[in-house]
């Protein structure tokens, strides 16, 4: 494993990624519910999004 992982940072730059990005999925879904997104398109992007980015990873 490479030792960028084993940096003190990352562990708390890691959990404020993730904090923001379930932030950014609240007010995202307001959004989409605000514009009339059914529920099923709102399911699709919020395990689409978390899926490409951890296959990329």
């Amino acid at each position: 494993m490479p030792s960028l992982f084993y940096k003190p940072i990352m562990g708390p730059l890691f959990g404020a990624i993730t904090i923001l990005s379930w932030a950014g999925f609240n007010v995202a879904a307001k959004a989409g519910i605000d514009a009339g997104m059914s529920p099923a398109a709102l399911s699709f992007l919020r395990y689409l999004t978390p899926g490409v980015v951890a296959t990329r990873c």
